[in-house]
């Protein structure tokens, strides 16, 4: 979801189910990632985005997150996090040190943005990087390892190359050309180790790609749109749960769950 929208827990977060087993008769891993992209500039500005929708978020995730210790998030834009650091209460900045050594509250990247990969130079993907590590760091001693890219519009070996040179365990990316995403699709290749044509073979980063075209609940449970959106609970397409429906819902998802399963090599 973009930088908009209700407060509530299910609305700041968008559902994004990663699968690693095909086998229909076998039991599926699921992994959901909670979290709430939010583009420091694109309707409006920066401080426009953060006063209407990003305060309310990063607050709104504090508290919940606060509240039950088995709910977790990722973050990714420091620039509005560390403006929110600065507004927040002193319970919350406690609250929130404790998510983050705990575990429940992950930042991925950790850029000051999520830089653009097609345009830009190399030297401005280092110090953007590195101005949003140093305040992690400096804030909260940790150092992300994993990189989060589901909204650049196309990705670059360059990128891919120094992430791995930063020390960087793996990264998510999303959007390249459907042409491609989709012969990757029915290959089985949404997971693969990146390397620079001509680096050296130290070089490679694990890459898991998203299946499907968009990072929102109705393009990420499964690749029937029209059934994943009936699971997005902000939309009018939605249905609510009801101990009616309930038992025939959990089985539309767990087919989309195996659906999607299909595209992946290994549990």
């Amino acid at each position: 979801v973009t930088c908009k929208g209700s407060l509530q827990w299910i609305g700041i977060v968008a559902i994004l189910v990663l699968f690693i087993q095909a086998n229909s008769s076998e039991d599926l891993e699921i992994h959901i990632v909670p979290h709430s992209h939010c583009d420091p500039g694109w309707w409006f500005t920066f401080e426009g985005y953060f006063e209407k929708w990003t305060k309310g978020i990063l607050s709104s995730l504090v508290s919940e997150l606060t509240l039950d210790s088995a709910r977790t998030v990722i973050w990714a834009e420091i620039s509005f996090f560390e403006l929110w650091w600065k507004t927040a209460t002193t319970s919350e900045k406690i609250n929130v040190e404790k998510l983050v050594q705990n575990g429940q509250w992950e930042f991925v990247t950790g850029g000051w943005v999520m830089n653009d990969e097609a345009s830009v130079h190399y030297n401005d993907i280092i110090n953007q990087i590195t101005e949003g590590h140093e305040w992690l760091q400096d804030t909260f001693q940790v150092k992300p390892t994993i990189s989060w890219a589901i909204d650049p519009f196309g990705h670059s070996t360059i990128q891919a190359y120094m992430l791995q040179k930063m020390g960087f365990d793996g990264m998510v990316i999303n959007r390249i050309h459907n042409t491609i995403k989709n012969d990757r699709r029915n290959k089985k290749e949404l997971e693969f180790t990146w390397y620079q044509s001509d680096s050296e073979p130290s070089s490679g980063i694990a890459t898991h790609l998203l299946a499907y075209p968009y990072y929102d609940i109705p393009n990420t449970c499964g690749p029937d749109r029209d059934v994943c959106v009936t699971f997005d609970f902000e939309t009018k397409q939605s249905t609510p749960i009801d101990r009616k429906n309930v038992a025939e819902k959990s089985k539309q998802l767990l087919s989309q769950y195996r659906k999607k399963s299909d595209h992946f090599k290994h549990n």
